[in-house]
């Protein structure tokens, strides 16, 4: 039999479930229920209670997440609302910043310039952009603050302008611009627009023209003025005095620029204005300016001229004028005194040797600064071109280590036009000497050789004033070849004790004849009547094919017969010109 104290310690030990058993177990019985039932019962009814417990738990708390979501969404929204304000407002800000700008932006927009595209969120008043090579570049700020400055860096150098800017690239660069005020990065190829050169005349103009892209600016230029671009030309008035030694209108235009395009090799340019005209080349020669300029190129080329009135460009065939030399004294018949002469440095000595070729010098040698004798022996004839100065001089005795007194005594030598300060002289000489350039000149060439085939009748006269009487005729010769004679010797030739008789050919109309004698006076004019003496500007003898004429010597001549010979310049007709 069990006493309290086991009871109570057998509740301590099985716990209140234990207990609890025993209780439904006396009840079911009491009652007539299967104790297993009661106690299934209540153990459903204890899962029923805790299963409502957790869903009430988990509403709760799926309430509270709910709660939470909206409140937070609800903080997003606000906080969207106030951060969406401020991202519109701060576009509206930049598109207004934009918009200021714009106007002075599409007016090179409208001149082919293509701006650098950016984002409208982007900062205004900053700029960037990588430009290709050989373009121009426009800065341009907006121009509602008047004269805003710039800030503009490219190729490791900074620039400030004020308002808008422009400057030509040879290379690629990357350029980038600040300024307190909203600007724009534009850019175009240079040949576009002509580049620098070209730039005080664009239109828009900007208001700062930065110097750049010198190494290159001319060739954008020249194909920009020789392009669709070109401006547009005239046919110019050729005066009498030009038209008479063959000059032909070439182009006429401006301002401010006109192209001159090398129609011909060998051709000589004289341009006019009334004020002074520029001449650029894309060779290595200087720029020059001058109200009238001259110049002969020996090769086609291309020649950019540009001056602030209408300029006016005729040519003439280098070898019928005579080269530069003959081109200035055409001028100067055509009342044309202030003339500037241009030649590129490498064709100075080419240019030389075309006064020679007209005057039929056989093979000229040219060269490029001084001329020493010991390279020319047969040196008689010598056509001096150069630039900035005067062409040279022979050295005066005792200044050459080659000379001895004595030979250089036994030399004589004559220039025309006299003295040593023209750019362009012919000189001839009895003997080799060296010729060395001098004064202001910064570059010279020479041409030089024997005396033509029709002189040769005073090739062995050395004495001065023989001298002086072969420089007087090659004048003459180069005179009247710019006029269409040509020089001629023993054909259609009889000398006679007083003159001479000429024999007209077919297809010639008129004739100018001087007489080369083996003495003093060396060369008499002959006349048809009409008296002239060597200073004169020759009057041309009207002849017809198979007519003989028979012309006069001014003195009567010492030297016989068959000493003496006779240089017949011929005219072609023009019959004879057109076959």
């Amino acid at each position: 039999m069990l006493d309290d104290d086991d009871f109570d310690d057998g509740v301590e030990r099985n716990g209140p479930q234990q207990g609890l058993a025993e209780v439904e177990r006396a009840l079911s019985v009491l009652g007539g229920r299967h104790p297993e039932v009661v106690r299934a019962e209540r153990e459903g009814r204890e899962a029923a209670e805790r299963r409502r417990t957790e869903l009430e738990a988990q509403a709760r708390l799926a309430k509270r997440r709910t709660r939470n979501r909206a409140l937070s969404i609800i903080v997003v929204i606000i906080a969207l609302g106030g951060g969406g304000y401020a991202v519109a407002r701060g576009l509206e800000h930049e598109a207004a910043q934009a918009a200021r700008v714009e106007p002075a932006t599409a007016r090179f927009i409208a001149r082919g310039f293509l701006a650098t595209p950016r984002a409208l969120s982007a900062k205004q008043t900053e700029a960037e952009a990588d430009v290709s090579d050989r373009a121009c570049v426009v800065v341009v700020a907006a121009p509602d603050v008047v004269g805003a400055a710039v800030r503009v860096e490219h190729a490791n150098t900074t620039d400030t302008i004020k308002g808008s800017g422009m400057f030509c690239t040879c290379a690629s660069e990357h350029v980038h611009a600040t300024a307190d005020v909203p600007i724009r990065i534009l850019s175009i190829d240079a040949s576009s627009v002509g580049g620098m050169r070209a730039a005080p005349f664009l239109d828009p103009l900007p208001a700062t023209l930065v110097s750049s892209g010198e190494a290159c600016a001319i060739d954008a230029f020249t194909a920009w003025v020789s392009g669709p671009n070109a401006p547009p030309t005239t046919s110019p008035v050729v005066a009498p005095a030009l038209a008479e030694v063959g000059f032909v209108g070439v182009t006429g235009g401006g301002p401010p620029f006109i192209v001159v395009h090398g129609a011909a090799e060998n051709t000589c340019f004289l341009a006019t204005s009334a004020s002074p005209i520029t001449l650029e080349s894309s060779e290595s020669a200087p720029i020059v300016t001058g109200a009238t300029l001259a110049w002969c190129d020996v090769a086609a080329q291309l020649r950019v001229l540009s001056g602030t009135s209408k300029i006016e460009v005729t040519a003439a065939p280098a070898r019928r004028i005579g080269g530069l030399l003959g081109l200035r004294e055409a001028s100067r018949a055509a009342g044309i005194h202030d003339l500037v002469t241009w030649v590129v440095d490498a064709d100075l000595g080419r240019v030389a040797a075309t006064t020679l070729a007209t005057l039929l010098v056989p093979d000229p040698v040219s060269v490029q600064g001084a001329l020493r004798k010991e390279v020319s022996p047969n040196a008689r004839v010598l056509s001096f071109v150069g630039r900035a100065g005067g062409h040279g001089s022979p050295d005066e005795i005792g200044n050459a280590p080659t000379y001895d007194a004595d030979a250089v005594a036994d030399v004589s030598f004559a220039c025309a036009p006299p003295g040593t300060d023209a750019l362009e002289s012919l000189c001839v000489q009895s003997a080799p000497l060296t010729w060395k350039p001098h004064g202001a000149l910064s570059a010279a060439g020479v041409a030089y050789g024997p005396l033509p085939f029709w002189m040769g009748a005073l090739d062995a006269a050395t004495s001065r004033d023989a001298t002086v009487a072969k420089l007087v005729v090659l004048r003459l010769a180069q005179h009247l070849t710019s006029r269409g004679f040509d020089p001629t010797i023993i054909e259609g030739v009889t000398e006679r004790p007083k003159g001479v008789e000429i024999l007209g050919r077919s297809g010639e109309d008129a004739i100018v004849a001087v007489g080369l004698w083996p003495s003093a006076p060396w060369v008499v004019p002959y006349s048809h009547g009409v008296a002239w003496s060597l200073d004169d500007d020759p009057p041309s003898i009207p002849i017809q094919g198979g007519t003989r004429l028979v012309l006069d010597a001014p003195v009567t001549p010492t030297a016989p017969e068959k000493s003496r010979r006779t240089v017949v310049f011929r005219h072609a007709s023009a019959v004879g010109n057109k076959h």
